[in-house]
């Protein structure tokens, strides 16, 4: 594995067509990434800096915590429209997937979901 450090840098009116204006990587996050001056980089994801997906994180839900989710019991129901999305190692949503497919399900097998339970991505949100 190589591991790298970028700091210190000026990257400024960099362009991309996918993803990383100024750096993309696909592993390993350099060091000192965030250490650097970008201004003027575009990309369609990541304007300055991107990654591949890395994790699943509530995207938007006002009224809904990460614990009501944990905390549901038998029977109970969630009114609230909920939605997750896709991330990079930097926190950054990846607004160019639009395409992976979520499947709600449980590894509990005294837990049973209903209803819709399977979302196609559209601008890295389900």
């Amino acid at each position: 594995m190589c591991l790298l450090t970028v700091s210190a840098n000026n990257f400024r009116d960099n362009r991309a067509n996918g993803i990383g204006g100024a750096v993309y990587y696909n592993l390993v996050s350099p060091s000192g990434l965030l250490e650097n001056s970008y201004s003027g980089n575009n990309a369609s994801y990541g304007p300055n800096y991107g990654s591949y997906p890395f994790k699943l994180a509530l995207f938007s839900a006002p009224n809904v915590s990460s614990t009501d989710l944990t905390s549901l019991v038998s029977g109970s129901a969630i009114t609230q429209t909920i939605e997750i999305g896709i991330y990079d190692q930097e926190g950054q949503l990846v607004t160019t997937d639009s395409s992976s497919v979520c499947w709600l399900t449980s590894l509990d097998h005294n837990l049973q979901i209903s209803g819709n339970n399977k979302q196609v991505a559209k601008t890295g949100i389900y």
